[in-house]
């Protein structure tokens, strides 16, 4: 009903006062939005709770909301940080939401919606996420020579000349698979839908910026594990980037 959200849970029933929902925006569509309209933003989160965002969807939902009975209309709405997720049990591998799971899982949110909040804390579900260390564990580990201010990255271990790419524009992630050739495509949900229209296989990898399930040591461990998990599975023996099913396509591309 609006091209500018992806999923949204509608809440109601006999023991709530009103409808509300909680509402994933489509980034893509969105993003492209926020350009015409010269709307800076840098990540999914900083997107999607951005005033202007909310008003966007709000018209849309008050023009859904005329053509509904009274009793039916959404009163009030969330923006979430993040798409509602698979991989974390959220959806079905079809993008069928688990309700059940869902209300559970946010269920501070919802009821902060219907409490009159205008703000709710979120944070990471600890089984899932590991805790930030407090400033006395910090301390103890900087006693013990566990360095946490200056950090060189991988950088040590590269060769000179070595390419760096990170936070690819659409131009660049098309000039890269120009350039590579890729058999599979692994990036984050910015790049996600150019790729995918460049007819390669292409698995969107997580990070929520810097709070999420690959952050800190326990986070390149799940890293790892993922994308040996990718490399490993079978679903790539039944797609073929655009030059493994047409060699033809390896020497050249039709923008070339």
């Amino acid at each position: 009903f609006s091209p500018y959200i992806k999923d949204a849970m509608v809440i109601g029933g006999k023991d709530r006062d009103f409808v509300s929902a909680i509402i994933n925006i489509d980034f893509a569509m969105v993003g492209k939005w926020a350009e015409r309209n010269r709307l800076p933003y840098t990540t999914f989160v900083d997107l999607s709770q951005k005033m202007e965002v909310a008003a966007l969807v709000q018209k849309d939902l008050v023009r859904v909301n005329s053509y509904l009975p009274e009793q039916s209309r959404v009163r009030k709405f969330v923006l979430m940080h993040k798409e509602f997720d698979p991989d974390e049990a959220e959806l079905t591998r079809t993008r069928k939401l688990r309700r059940e799971f869902m209300e559970e899982r946010y269920k501070d949110l919802v009821q902060g919606m219907y409490d009159g909040n205008e703000e709710i804390e979120v944070e990471a579900d600890e089984t899932r996420f590991r805790p930030r260390k407090t400033d006395e564990e910090l301390a103890e580990l900087e006693k013990a020579g566990v360095k946490f201010k200056h950090y060189d990255g991988l950088a040590p271990d590269m060769d000179n000349d070595t390419l760096i790419i990170d936070d690819l524009n659409q131009y660049e992630a098309e000039k890269l698979v120009e350039l590579m050739k890729p058999d599979i495509f692994c990036a984050g949900i910015k790049e996600k839908y150019s790729i995918q229209k460049l007819g390669v296989p292409m698995k969107q990898l997580h990070s929520y910026d810097s709070g999420g399930p690959y952050a800190g040591f326990k986070g390149a461990v799940n890293f790892y594990n993922e994308i040996d998990r990718l490399i490993s599975s079978k679903v790539w023996s039944y797609m073929k980037a655009p030059w493994q099913a047409n060699p033809q396509l390896s020497a050249a591309y039709v923008w070339e």
